[in-house]
């Protein structure tokens, strides 16, 4: 039997706040469930999430755009040989590796120029 992963927005439920909730990127492998985070942080309350005809949907989901991508691409590149660690890894590492590996100086530098 093939087994895949699957990845889905949610809302985070682990945070107490009961109105507005962050959104998270849901990895579901082999019936166990893991949250990353996404690049930014997005507030939503359910209604929000489940209804793409209010603002605040098409908002969110433009700016996780990008975290929900790459994150379909990993579990798909990964295949058969996917693990949550490797998952993981290869998610922070596209995720937050910056465009170009400027050293601290320079980016200083940069500024203050």
């Amino acid at each position: 039997m093939e087994t895949t992963a699957t990845v889905k927005l949610v809302l985070d439920s682990r945070e107490k706040e009961e109105s507005r909730k962050q959104l998270k990127i849901r990895v579901t492998f082999e019936r166990i469930p893991r949250l990353y985070s996404t690049e930014t942080k997005v507030l939503l309350t359910k209604d929000e999430l489940e209804n793409p005809k209010l603002k605040a949907h098409k908002h969110a989901m433009e700016k996780v755009k990008r975290s929900l991508s790459v994150a379909n691409e990993i579990v798909r590149e990964l295949g058969q040989k996917f693990t949550f660690d490797a998952f993981g890894r290869e998610y922070r590492q596209r995720l937050y590796a910056k465009a170009d590996d400027k050293s601290l100086f320079t980016v200083v530098a940069d500024r203050y120029i």
